[in-house]
Formats: C-alpha cells, sequence, structure tokens
C-alpha cells in the first residue's frame, strides 16, 4: 500500500469516527499488517541470500567494480552495502537487484509504520508473565483513574487474548466509558492468532487425556461393579448349595447309622451317591419368563444376575459320566421360535473355558458343552434361553 493513500485512510478514519474504539482497532489492525508484511519480505530476502550462498561458497563480498558493472546506480549500491554488513556478501546481479528493491519495498512499508503510530497511543510490550486482563486492569485504573470495580466491569465487557507471548504489543483505548484493546506480534516469534490456535490445541488435547483416564476410571468402577454382582450371585448359589448339602449330610448320617446297623451300605445307596457327586442339577427356561418370576434381573445397562433363588427347584439332573452336553429345543418353550442366545449362571462359569455353546436348525436348538466337568459336578446350574 503506497504512502499517499496510509495518509488518506488515516484521514477518514480520524475525521469520520475520532477517537471510538472501532476505529482505533481498525487502525491497529493496518498496523499489524503492515508490521507482518515488513516481516514476510524482510524473511524472503535472506532466505534469497542463505540459498545463493550456500550454491556459490567462492566468494564473501562484493567488490566496487562489480557492482559498477552491474548498472546500478548510487542509491542502489548504498542500500546494498548497508544490507551487506549484516549479510555474507554476494555477486549476482539478479539477487542484488532483487534485495535492493525489497529494502525499498521495506522501507516504504516502514513510513507507513511510523505514519500509523503518530496516529496511535503508545502500546505496552507484552513481558513474561503478563495477562492481557490484568494489563487492562492496570491501565484503566492507572491511566484514567477508574477504581478497581469499575475497571473490571469495563474489561468484562471487552474481548480479550487468553494467551500472550513477550514481545507482543497490546494497544489500549478508554473513551466514553468503553475500551477498546488489540493485541499485535509485534517483536514476539508468534502471531496472537497463532498462540491462540495453540493454546486451544493445549486445552483440546488435555481434555482428550481427562477424558480418556475418566473413561478408564469408569471401566475400572464397571468392571468391580460386574465382579461385584457376579460375586453376589455366586453367593445365591452357594448358599443353596450349602441348604442342599446339608440336607445330604443329614440324609447321608441316616443312612451310615442304618449301614451300621445293618452291617454294611447297600450296593444301591453306593451308586445313588456317586451319581449325585458326578451330575449337575439345572433349571432352564426362557430369559423372560426368569424375568417375570423374579427371579432374573436384566438391567438396561450390564449383564442379567440371578437376584431370588427362592422358587427356583433345580428338578433337573444330569449325570456327566454319561455325558458332558445337554441340549435344549425352542419348541419345549412357549413362546421361544427360536434360540438365539444361552445366558449361563452363576455368570462366574466362563464361557469358552468351563462351557461353549452352538446353535442347529437355525436356533430350533441349542447345545451346551461342557469343557470343565469338575465346575459342574455336584452343582446347581440356570441357563436362560433368548
Amino acid at each position: 500500500m503506497k504512502p499517499l493513500l496510509i495518509t488518506l485512510m488515516l484521514g477518514i478514519l480520524l475525521a469520520g469516527c475520532e477517537g471510538k474504539p472501532d476505529n482505533f482497532q481498525a487502525m491497529v489492525q493496518q498496523l499489524d499488517k503492515t508490521e507482518k508484511d515488513i516481516r514476510e519480505r524482510q524473511e524472503k530476502m535472506r532466505q534469497s541470500i542463505r540459498e545463493y550462498n550456500a550454491t556459490h561458497p567462492e566468494g564473501n563480498r562484493i567488490d566496487t567494480t562489480s557492482v559498477e558493472n552491474m548498472g546500478l546506480d548510487q542509491a542502489q549500491v548504498e542500500t546494498l552495502n548497508r544490507m551487506l554488513t549484516e549479510e555474507k556478501d554476494v555477486s549476482y546481479r539478479g539477487l542484488l537487484t532483487e534485495v535492493v528493491t525489497t529494502q525499498k519495498q521495506i522501507e516504504q512499508l516502514q513510513d507507513q509504520v511510523r505514519q500509523l503510530q503518530t496516529q496511535l497511543p503508545a502500546p505496552y510490550v507484552v513481558q513474561r508473565g503478563d495477562s492481557h486482563h490484568e494489563v487492562s486492569l492496570r491501565f484503566l485504573m492507572e491511566n484514567h483513574g477508574l477504581s478497581e470495580q469499575e475497571a473490571r466491569e469495563a474489561v468484562d465487557k471487552t474481548a480479550l487474548v487468553d494467551e500472550l507471548a513477550p514481545g507482543m504489543k497490546i494497544w489500549m483505548l478508554y473513551k466514553d466509558g468503553e475500551l477498546g484493546t488489540y493485541v499485535t506480534q509485534g517483536t514476539a516469534s508468534i502471531s496472537p492468532g497463532r498462540a491462540q490456535r495453540r493454546a486451544r490445541q493445549r486445552v483440546a488435547k488435555k481434555i482428550e487425556t481427562l477424558t480418556g483416564e475418566r473413561n478408564v476410571a469408569r471401566s475400572q468402577v464397571d468392571s468391580l461393579r460386574e465382579i461385584q454382582e457376579a460375586l453376589a450371585e455366586r453367593i445365591l448359589f452357594l448358599r443353596s448349595e450349602e441348604s442342599r448339602l446339608q440336607a445330604d449330610i443329614r440324609a447321608l448320617s441316616k443312612e451310615k447309622e442304618d449301614a451300621l446297623a445293618k452291617g454294611a451300605v447297600s450296593e444301591k445307596q453306593r451308586l445313588l451317591l456317586e451319581t449325585q457327586l458326578n451330575s449337575v442339577s439345572y433349571e432352564v427356561d426362557t430369559l423372560e419368563r426368569f424375568k417375570k418370576n423374579g427371579i432374573i434381573t436384566d438391567p438396561l445397562f450390564g449383564s442379567p444376575r440371578v437376584r431370588s433363588l427362592r422358587n427356583v427347584r433345580f428338578a433337573r439332573s444330569h449325570d456327566l459320566r454319561e455325558s458332558t452336553t445337554l441340549t435344549f429345543e425352542a419348541r419345549a418353550f412357549p413362546g421361544l421360535a427360536k434360540i438365539k442366545q444361552v445366558d449361563v449362571f452363576p455368570s462366574t462359569l466362563r464361557p469358552g473355558e468351563d462351557f461353549t455353546v452352538s446353535y442347529e436348525g437355525g436356533g430350533a436348538r441349542a447345545s451346551v458343552k461342557i469343557i470343565k466337568s469338575d465346575t459342574f459336578a455336584g452343582q446347581k446350574v440356570m441357563f436362560a434361553l433368548r
């Protein structure tokens, strides 16, 4: 942008709405844009010189004869010599012309910056540890005599930059009870916009990390809850088994007394006892019927659990010495068109380790294959079909 155009723009801004924060921000934004343009042109020029020096390491400085032969005028020679005091010498005409042209553009932009700065209040240069909020409060209280409460009310109505870096510039204007403030890059190595994006990325990363930790914690809690529920369910079966064992002990004690009285245990009694010890006592029905009878609860979240065994008789028995497979037909259970799943209780019995379930005839029947007979022998088990 040419100096004349900048001057006209400033005149329009200041004459139209002099002192208003909106125009103030527009001027600061133009200043920031101009300074950014200067930085970009300077870096482009340095990069061109670095690239040329990397491919032409033979010469360090350019001599006067070489400059004269290139047809540069005196102003170009002076500009070039000033630039070469900070850069490695080069001897390539095209590069020198680019350097001189770029430097002239930079000087024009710097003139524009100086013109803008004369129309703006002096900015505050950010130091390490500064916050936009605290700097704005100090500005209002120290420069305009506002109380802390008045300053906070004015700042609370103003958009602030959360992430600052040393070298950034904070521009502030207070007019008619309204605070205008804007942050530019200044000499900082990062722009305010990029600093905010990085801050948001850090916050997003932190949220993601905390969310992951929360999910892990929830998973652990859910696992502990499942273990607790499984143990509570297992206790129900153990208590039921305890009642059966006590009854068996009483019966055996009586049989022992009778046997001692008779002098021996009959073969029939011995075979009956062996069968009991090698058989699984079980009850099978549909999950819906078990739920309806208050035996199984099926929460919205979580797996079905046995709630009570009070009305379960475990009237069926299967001798595992004869077969380790139990087969259930869907047609034997009213309302069950086909068997899609078999739940085995207590749920401490592990599918794939203690037993497996297979389905045949499109769900017409389901077979439970007992892998570990010792785990099932002499125990009470429930099979819920659905």
